[in-house]
């Protein structure tokens, strides 16, 4: 009766878990975003944990299950040098895979080959393990340098969140070492003579497998401010055979625009208007609102909106003992509901919330 109702969870989880990551990988396959390579290396990292779970429950489920399927195992070294690419490249609009990133497959080539052929099968455990601690490892050196390399409480040239990315990064670099030691922890019970669909780190790795997948799920369909990467595309006006004369003209004019904007009294003690803003550039309204969107992929006010966004995030690091209607006045906004909202979207957080989490840090 333990069996069963064992088997029962296994197998209800599993399909779960295959459905979630095959609807989600075909989701983030589908897109055709400014940051391709990275949200195809995403699709991919789902793509692998679903095709893993299908080839765990069908070599648990085969008469045999001491000999599971050689897909199975290699899918689980995939998904960490996957991961690691992934934040390698998240944020990078011309990254491109080379020859040189081939390597990052030889463990799981190596896993497919070991079982393949029956022999040296002891060695499969070691590989899987010390791979995935190994790119545990790498990727917590990325979290710890995540604050210059996503520039956190900042925002990139194309007014992507970059402290999503680092949340992400954090996500996944948890769940990497997370999966390394539930495998630790499969490996010793089964050694202990236990059968590996019994194994109750199993269960909790797939508990916590689904949960991740099910939130990313909910948070893909729903385009939240979390994923907003994935979903930026270039503006009508970013068409690649942009006259190079009208290009120039538009990076000469965002230069001067980052040098006034560099101090943040220009967006949070005035509100300019774009044509206030383009009399004190000397152009006209138009041809600053194209070059903005050009550059940023967003209009003229949205992006004044970030500015004053992040600016809020920054006062609230530096002294979260402030009233949130303090912050909302120093960062230039004027009313509490436009405050809350473009907050909450660009930062996932209301600025209450936001500040509470500060605070318990």
């Amino acid at each position: 009766m333990d069996r069963i109702e064992t088997s029962d969870i296994f197998l209800n989880l599993n399909i779960g878990i295959i459905f979630l990551c095959l609807l989600l990988a075909t989701h983030l396959f589908c897109q055709r975003g400014f940051y391709q390579t990275s949200v195809h290396l995403l699709a991919a990292c789902f793509m692998v944990l679903g095709m893993q779970s299908l080839f765990l429950g069908i070599s648990l489920g085969a008469s045999n299950s001491s000999m599971p399927l050689p897909a199975q195992p290699m899918m689980a070294v995939l998904f960490a040098p996957i991961s690691y690419l992934l934040f390698l490249s998240v944020g990078k609009p011309k990254f491109c895979l080379k020859p040189v990133h081939i390597g990052h497959v030889i463990p799981a080539l190596s896993v497919f080959a070991i079982m393949l052929s029956g022999y040296f099968l002891i060695f499969v455990d070691v590989i899987v393990i010390g791979t995935l601690i190994g790119y545990a490892s790498l990727l917590t050196n990325l979290t710890l340098k995540g604050k210059q390399q996503f520039k956190l409480n900042n925002i990139d040239k194309k007014n992507i969140n970059q402290s999503t990315l680092y949340l992400w990064l954090l996500v996944f670099t948890a769940y990497a070492w997370l999966i390394a030691i539930i495998d630790m922890f499969i490996f010793l019970e089964v050694l202990g003579g236990k059968k590996a669909i019994a194994s109750t780190a199993l269960q909790i790795g797939l508990v916590f497998k689904l949960t991740l997948v099910s939130f990313t799920l909910i948070f893909a369909l729903d385009k939240s401010p979390l994923l907003d990467w994935i979903y930026f595309t270039l503006a009508p006006t970013q068409e690649p055979d942009l006259d190079p004369q009208v290009k120039r003209n538009y990076d000469k004019l965002i230069v001067n625009f980052e040098m006034l904007v560099a101090k943040h009294e220009c967006y949070t003690l005035e509100v300019l208007s774009l044509k206030s803003m383009a009399d004190r550039l000397g152009v006209s309204a138009r041809l600053l609102s194209n070059a903005i969107n050009y550059q940023y992929g967003v209009s003229y006010s949205k992006h004044m909106n970030r500015l004053r966004t992040m600016y809020a995030e920054k006062i609230i690091n530096e002294d979260p003992s402030l009233s949130i209607t303090t912050v909302m006045y120093e960062s230039g906004f004027r009313t509490k509901s436009s405050f809350n909202k473009e907050f909450k979207a660009i930062v996932g957080l209301a600025p209450s919330e936001y500040r509470r989490s500060v605070t318990m840090k």
